[in-house]
């Protein structure tokens, strides 16, 4: 991926992703993914997505023809779905809680060793009918290049978060305490 469209992924928030990992006889995980569903120009038939296990960074990007060709190879009974409809059920099945129309989502991860590709299988019931999905991953550059991706968008807005929990958490401290105690050193207008 290029370093425009990882910039792109920079404001999309990291979902959750509760995995089945093949590699590790179907141990659930926690992983986390980014899936950002506007192409840059604009067509909004495109997806690109991140994944992580917070160690290593995978991505993948289709276009419109590549949509309609996994379509056909994982969804064939959806002939007749346009790829903005696919892409919603994509966003649906990967960054979206379950709820009572789409449950049963399941996913399982494989990582090939030797070329360090991840495979995501990914399905979800709507309403009785399953709808399934393949995302074959690749690895996001070097090794440093993934570890900059983990630090600037996954570990600086989780520090900055926590910086201004932390602040308000102290402001609201200090405020409790003068109001408890109006005349200490460390209240304004405290003290002699």
């Amino acid at each position: 991926m290029d370093s425009k469209l990882l910039d792109r992924f920079g404001n999309k928030y990291w979902e959750e992703l509760e995995v089945s990992n093949f590699n590790e006889d179907n141990r659930r995980e926690v992983w986390y993914i980014k899936l950002l569903t506007e192409s840059a120009t604009g067509s909004g038939d495109e997806y690109s997505l991140l994944l992580t296990d917070q160690i290593r960074v995978w991505g993948r990007t289709s276009d419109a023809a590549q949509i309609e060709a996994e379509r056909k190879e994982y969804a064939n009974s959806m002939k007749k779905t346009n790829n903005r409809k696919i892409i919603s059920l994509l966003e649906e099945l990967l960054c979206k809680p379950s709820n009572s129309a789409h449950n049963d989502k399941t996913h399982q991860i494989m990582i090939e060793a030797a070329n360090d590709t991840l495979t995501l299988q990914s399905s979800m019931a709507i309403d009785v009918y399953p709808f399934k999905w393949q995302f074959e991953c690749m690895p996001i550059g070097t090794a440093t290049e993934q570890a900059i991706v983990i630090r600037d968008q996954f570990i600086r807005p989780l520090q900055s978060v926590l910086h201004t929990l932390h602040t308000a958490h102290c402001t609201a401290a200090h405020t409790q305490c003068c109001l408890l105690n109006p005349h200490s050193l460390l209240c304004d207008g405290g003290g002699v």
